[in-house]
C-alpha cells in the first residue's frame, strides 16, 4: 500500500481497511539481499504478531494470474508465492 507499484496497483481496486482480510502474524524475519540488507516483514506463523490486514478486490479472473502478480510484486519466485497463497487459506 505505502510502497506503489503501478503495474500491480492497477489489477485491483482500492484497498479496504474494514473488510474481511484476516489478521496475518507478521515478524521481521528476513533479511533482504534486493534492498541492502534491510530487515523484511514476513508471514511468520511461528514467530510473528497478529496485524490487521488490508484487503482490495481483484481484477484478475484467472487465480494463477493474480498469483502471478503478487510474484512480480514481491521479487519473488513463483513457488514462494503458491506456498504463502496456500498457507493463507
Amino acid at each position: 500500500m505505502w510502497d506503489k507499484r503501478p503495474d500491480f496497483d492497477e489489477q485491483h481496486d482500492d484497498w479496504q481497511f474494514d473488510g474481511p482480510a484476516p489478521a496475518l502474524p507478521l515478524e521481521f524475519s528476513r533479511v533482504s539481499s534486493s534492498r541492502c540488507g534491510v530487515l523484511t516483514l514476513v508471514i511468520d506463523p511461528v514467530h510473528g504478531t497478529s496485524c490487521p490486514a488490508a484487503d482490495a478486490i481483484g481484477k484478475r479472473r484467472n487465480p494463477d494470474d493474480a498469483i502471478a502478480d503478487l510474484r512480480c510484486r514481491e521479487g519473488t519466485i513463483m513457488r514462494h508465492s503458491r506456498e504463502t497463497c496456500r498457507s493463507l487459506k
